[in-house]
């Protein structure tokens, strides 16, 4: 199944994505960004940029509980201040999730949605708006083999993908904000989390964060199984229940459940196949081993597609480290099992952003995934988006995934002592060389064999204009800044997108 799944942002329309690349660009620096510098950054009018200025205003005053504040100035512009713990993305999951559209989707999904007539009269919208976001959450919803019925937009589809859509849907949206999960009491699902960890733990401490992701699932159960849906028995899930003695385990504990949560037969080897499809679970579980033995013994498909994926890596890219060997090897295990269970998701139904990063990286493990699959014919290897972030998270553990991609040669120039001068290129190199493959050339390479992409000077001169003319340049402070920091990043994505072709092939400008 080719993985085609749409980006999260095609549900919204062009008002809220503008706030959001508004608050983003804000947040970047603590400063005044003047009206033109936001246009020009948003590439949008400037009655436009004035009009989306006073929405995210009105929504901060709204939302924010104090923690920002959006200041706005005649003379200066506008700058954004907040608290230094603010977790922005936080935030734009509050704006978002109060969006009509994903209102509109909870109440669709909690059973509450009735007809397209009574939802316009209870939420005084007209019933042409309504029909016009079901087209749309209809067509998002779609790859996922998601289905919304006409008039009474009753959700219909294999159960156990509803629920993977849901629970990475409500912690993409929510996480750490208010509880989300009306009618659910908060207490008594984290009374049942904590119960299950402290039995399948050994002795890793648990993230609260980690805590709350599985009350999620856990509340998102409760959520469907109320409502009478639940999961069907599904005969590829032999593979995890036949002759594991780690099944039978999971299995005992969660019938211990019973009461709080539904433990129905289909249910139970369904939360299993959930715990064994992410990784969290593996560095927990006191389990985990007994899960991989069972499938070397079978040679099941997690096995062959593991075995295969590792050793064609090594021939690919580069030798897998022995002592991290056994770890690595359950992350792939966790990758191919969410795979095998759960269709066309890529990662948290976001947009990856691994083309901007990493555009020749991305390219060589989707190829390389693309192997897999003409050598092997296996399913798994075609969804490609989840394997291609999941698989780049398991080269980042070992490798710099810059290695791949083109450097980037940058010059100081600078009166500086050369230890200073030493100092503050190990700090930029420090700052940015996970995001970008740097060099620094010195002046003769610069001269004689290296052009040159980025000049960065301590100080105005019009020789270096003059010697540079066809590569503009950074100023930066004597005592670099993390504002020197941001705009030398900027600049280096800038050169990146050039020369992979994303934009014009000519010299950037940063003065």
């Amino acid at each position: 199944m080719v993985n085609d799944s749409p980006s999260y942002f095609e549900l919204f329309d062009t008002a809220i994505l503008l706030e959001r690349e508004l608050l983003l660009l804000l947040q970047k620096e603590d400063r005044w960004f003047s009206t033109e510098e936001i246009s020009e950054a948003l590439d949008i009018k400037n009655n436009t940029t004035l009009r989306i200025i006073k929405r995210l205003e009105g929504d901060i005053l709204e939302l924010s509980e104090n923690s920002l504040e959006i200041q706005i100035s005649k003379g200066k512009g506008v700058r954004l201040v907040k608290d230094i713990d603010e977790d922005i993305k936080k935030f734009l999951g509050i704006i978002f999730s109060q969006t009509p559209i994903m209102q509109m989707i909870v109440s669709i999904f909690n059973g509450e949605f009735g007809t397209v007539k009574k939802y316009a009269q209870n939420n005084f919208i007209s019933e042409a708006t309504v029909r016009r976001h079901l087209i749309k959450i209809r067509k998002f919803l779609e790859p996922y083999h998601i289905q919304i019925a006409r008039e009474t937009a009753e959700v219909k589809g294999k159960e156990s993908q509803i629920r993977m859509f849901l629970n990475l849907m409500y912690w993409r949206l929510y996480a750490g904000t208010d509880w989300p999960f009306q009618g659910i009491e908060q207490h008594a699902v984290y009374n049942i989390v904590n119960r299950f960890l402290d039995k399948i733990n050994s002795t890793h401490s648990i993230s609260e964060i980690y805590r709350e992701r599985i009350a999620y699932y856990v509340s998102i159960t409760l959520m469907r199984t109320r409502k009478g849906n639940f999961v069907q028995f599904q005969p590829e899930w032999d593979i995890y229940i036949d002759e594991n003695e780690s099944y039978q385990e999971f299995e005992e504990i969660m019938k211990e459940f019973r009461g709080d949560i539904n433990t129905k037969y289909p249910e139970i080897p369904f939360h299993y196949v959930v715990w064994t499809s992410f990784f969290s679970a593996y560095t927990l579980s006191k389990f985990v081993p007994q899960f991989i033995e069972s499938q070397i013994k079978k040679k099941s498909v997690l096995y062959q597609t593991t075995r295969l994926m590792l050793t064609e890596f090594e021939k690919v890219f580069f030798h897998i480290p022995r002592d991290n060997y056994e770890l690595l090897e359950s992350y792939v295990y966790s990758t191919h099992s969410f795979c095998y269970n759960f269709w066309n998701f890529s990662t948290e139904i976001v947009p990856l952003g691994l083309s901007k990063k990493v555009p020749i990286l991305e390219r060589k493990l989707a190829h390389f995934i693309d192997y897999l699959y003409e050598i092997s014919g296996n399913p798994i290897f075609l969804e490609r988006k989840q394997l291609t972030y999941r698989y780049f998270l398991f080269f980042s553990h070992i490798e710099n995934v810059m290695k791949y991609e083109q450097k980037i040669y940058l010059i100081l120039e600078s009166d500086l002592p050369i230890l200073l001068k030493k100092n503050m290129m190990n700090s930029i190199t420090h700052y940015l060389g996970t995001q970008f493959n740097l060099s620094f050339v010195t002046d003769n390479q610069a001269v004689f064999s290296q052009p040159v992409d980025i000049v960065l000077t301590t100080n105005a001169s019009t020789t270096v204009d003059k010697k540079y003319s066809n590569t503009k340049i950074v100023n930066i402070d004597r005592n670099l800044s993390i504002h020197d920091i941001h705009r030398v990043s900027e600049v280096c994505q800038e050169i990146i997108e050039q020369k992979s072709g994303h934009t014009a092939n000519t010299n950037v400008l940063v003065i």
